[in-house]
Formats: structure tokens, C-alpha cells, sequence
């Protein structure tokens, strides 16, 4: 018997992002409801073979659990990948799914009156949508929050206008997008917005060297793969002293 309470899944529409990556969203049916907190994930039962290294996949929700029955992945292809088989070219609206959770910790620290830095690359803005669109609902008692979005080129932002729209609907935040292999910027939307040349781990580096509170004390939250995250908490703990406990994590691929 698996542990756990498990929950229907059924897609209702998808969302094309750019050419590799879309947003499925789904509706809980029956009726039993997960409470999830912004930044955890769903572990999805695919139909992928018999065993579970084969079937199970984690998705962190890339919504809040205010928006009723609705659940959201936001999903990239990988080239051979069998969970990318199904969903970019087998699933279909009105096609169910079983999950089950919500699991994980990576969610918002305490409010703590210090700055608080998230830190992305592609896919891993998932579980920050879900915690900005929270703290866009709920407000926030942080010194400051940033983004600081890591992709390769201007087609491949993820949430476009809802960062721009955060910027003018949430206080004391900035966003920062980097394009890593894309010289010509654009023009930001908004004041709050800063597009850069290069990768993230510039713009955190700078953040922190202008940061007037206490650097022990900053909260950063990293998604992304293991390299980026590798590096920037060797950074991070042994370049600008923050304390450990005050950074968390979350891979993804």
C-alpha cells in the first residue's frame, strides 16, 4: 500500500510559454483538498511503466492554494526524457492525473525584517510565482524582496508581465533578468525592473556588496540546477558570510 493521500488531476487547458517550455493547469477533482504553502511540489503518478522510479515525478505548484481547485506545473522539455514525452506530446485536456502531497520546505522564511533574495534559473521561478503571487495577495514584512531570473535570451522569461505587474503591486521589490547569451537588452517595463547581461550570480554578488543591513542576516532562497546552486551558496556562506540556516534550496532536473 503507498502512503500518503493521493488526488485527481484533471488538465483543463495548457499554456505555450515559448517553444520548450508550457504551464499545465489542472483542477482538483473529488472531495478531499491539499493545503499547500507556496514553494512545495506535487509528486505526480505518471503512466510511464510499473515502477515508481519509472511513474513518479515532482512538480513544484507554481500557484497559491487561494486560487480554488487550481493547480499549475510549469514544465520544460528534455530531450529522451519520458515524463517529457507524455506531457509535450501525449496528454491531452480532459486527461486526468494522480498526485500526492504537497511535500517539501522550501517556503517562505519567517518574516524577519531582513532582505530577502530569491535566486532562479528556467523553471525554477515555479515555486516563486507561487510565493510572489502569495505575497502580492497577503503583503510582507521583509526589508525587501528581489527576483533574480536566470535565463538565456529574452524568449525564454517565464511570467513576463506578471514579474512587471509585481514590481508596481508589491512594496520594496525589485526583479532582475538575466539573459546570459543575449547582449541587446530590452527596455524594462517598469522602474522596479532591470534586465543585465550575464548570470545571476553577478547580480546577487552586487545586491549584497550594496546591502546596508546585516549580510549574516539575509534570507536567500535558490531553485535551479545543482551547478548554479552549488555555486551560490559557496559564495553566498564563504564570500558574503550569510549564515547557512538562512539559505534554502530546492533542485530541479
Amino acid at each position: 500500500m503507498i502512503p500518503g493521500t493521493w488526488y485527481t488531476l484533471r488538465l483543463e487547458r495548457i499554456h505555450y510559454e515559448n517553444d520548450r517550455t508550457r504551464i499545465f493547469h489542472f483542477c482538483i477533482e473529488g472531495p478531499e483538498f491539499p493545503h499547500w504553502k507556496p514553494g512545495q511540489f506535487f509528486v505526480c503518478d505518471l503512466p510511464l511503466g510499473e515502477k515508481r522510479a519509472q511513474r513518479w515525478r515532482s512538480y513544484s505548484i507554481a500557484n497559491p492554494c487561494t486560487e480554488g481547485r487550481q493547480v499549475e506545473f510549469c514544465i520544460s522539455f528534455k530531450e529522451g526524457g519520458a515524463a517529457s514525452q507524455f506531457y509535450f506530446s501525449d496528454v491531452r485536456e480532459g486527461d486526468t492525473i494522480r498526485c500526492k502531497g504537497p511535500e517539501g520546505n522550501f517556503t517562505l522564511p519567517d518574516h524577519s525584517g531582513m532582505p530577502l533574495t530569491m535566486v532562479c534559473t528556467g523553471t525554477g521561478i515555479a515555486p516563486f510565482r507561487a510565493m510572489l503571487s502569495d505575497i502580492a495577495n497577503r503583503g510582507h514584512q521583509y526589508a525587501s524582496v528581489d527576483l533574480i531570473f536566470g535565463v538565456r535570451n529574452e524568449s525564454e522569461i517565464l511570467y513576463r508581465k506578471e514579474i512587471a505587474l509585481w514590481c508596481s503591486t508589491i512594496p520594496r521589490f525589485r526583479a532582475i533578468i538575466c539573459l546570459s547569451r543575449q547582449h541587446e537588452l530590452p527596455a524594462p517595463e517598469h522602474p522596479g525592473l532591470v534586465y543585465h547581461h550575464g548570470h545571476v550570480h553577478q547580480c546577487y554578488d552586487s545586491l549584497l556588496q550594496q546591502m546596508e543591513a546585516d549580510r549574516s542576516q539575509a534570507q536567500f532562497l535558490l531553485c535551479g540546477w545543482s551547478a548554479m546552486i552549488d555555486q551560490a551558496v559557496a559564495a553566498l556562506v564563504t564570500q558574503h558570510k550569510v549564515a547557512g540556516k538562512n539559505i534554502r534550496y530546492e533542485l530541479y532536473g
